[in-house]
């Protein structure tokens, strides 16, 4: 499951990133938009700071450079930008860039636990006992908040929730709607 994590990582940065438009404005070049959107990280916009991190963490348009992602990220993150706090939380949890640490991976999502993607960070947390006491109900708590939201896996993980009774009553009917959502939208296994 962890491996599949570390996995996903890399393309769920990759997915953040190839939605990369500089606010809607046409430059001649990428160097123009990395100009721009550095002017804007550093003028403490959130949204710059978060791409400019993964960019860095990627090596995107810019040369890897883990310390800068970092930097980025920390930025935006503190700032309340959901999604650098879940890519900071993916980062401690699979060691990328940073010493693995699941007591920073848990803190990063738990402030941004309102982003589908960390609740179902945490609802993985819970199943496994990832450093939080391993806890069936508190990860159908966090499985069923994502899948509500839209989260396809996390859909597909409520439907093998429903299906075996793990942290709620077995119900082969919510099994089944759930798998169907899940499946609508072209859920990995």
């Amino acid at each position: 499951m962890l491996r599949l994590m570390k996995n996903s990582v890399i393309l769920l940065i990759f997915l953040f990133l190839s939605s990369f438009h500089v606010y809607g404005e046409k430059h001649e070049s990428e160097a123009d938009q990395i100009k721009l959107l550095h002017k804007f990280a550093e003028e403490g916009n959130a949204v710059s700071q978060f791409h400019l991190g993964v960019m860095y963490l990627e090596g995107d348009q810019v040369p890897q450079d883990h310390t800068k992602a970092l930097d980025w990220l920390s930025k935006s993150a503190n700032q309340g930008h959901s999604r650098a706090q879940y890519s900071l939380g993916l980062l401690y949890l699979n060691g990328l860039s940073v010493e693995e640490n699941f007591q920073k991976a848990f803190d990063w999502f738990m402030k941004s636990k309102d982003f589908h993607d960390s609740q179902y960070e945490l609802a993985l947390m819970y199943l496994q006992g990832l450093f939080v006491e391993q806890n069936n109900e508190a990860a159908f708590y966090w499985m069923k908040n994502s899948a509500d939201q839209g989260h396809p896996q996390a859909q597909y993980e409520l439907a093998l929730m429903y299906e075996s009774g793990v942290g709620i009553t077995k119900n082969l009917k919510k099994s089944e709607e759930w798998m169907k959502k899940a499946t609508s939208q072209h859920s990995p296994e």
